[in-house]
């Protein structure tokens, strides 16, 4: 399994969530994530569960470049979760 060199962009991630209006429990609710999870993301901190980013930046509206920092993101293959996997 080949580890991911990259940290969560928090002021972006931030951004979008107050251009939405919501704070954490609206953004929890709307993007299908518990608050420890989300909590853990707002710390800079890549979820072991790298559907629950995904769900994230849908809910957000910002791709998962926009949610990494790392200068060799846009190389990177574009994330997928499984239909029916949460």
């Amino acid at each position: 399994m080949t580890e991911l060199n990259v940290t969560i962009n928090v002021p972006r991630v931030l951004r979008a969530m107050r251009e939405k209006g919501w704070g954490m429990a609206a953004t929890c609710a709307n993007c299908g994530l518990n608050n420890i999870t989300l909590t853990k993301i707002l710390k800079g901190q890549v979820p072991k569960r790298i559907d629950a980013l995904s769900r994230l930046c849908v809910g957000l509206g910002i791709t998962e470049e926009e949610a990494l920092n790392n200068a060799t993101t846009h190389r990177m293959a574009k994330l997928y979760s499984l239909p029916g996997r949460r």
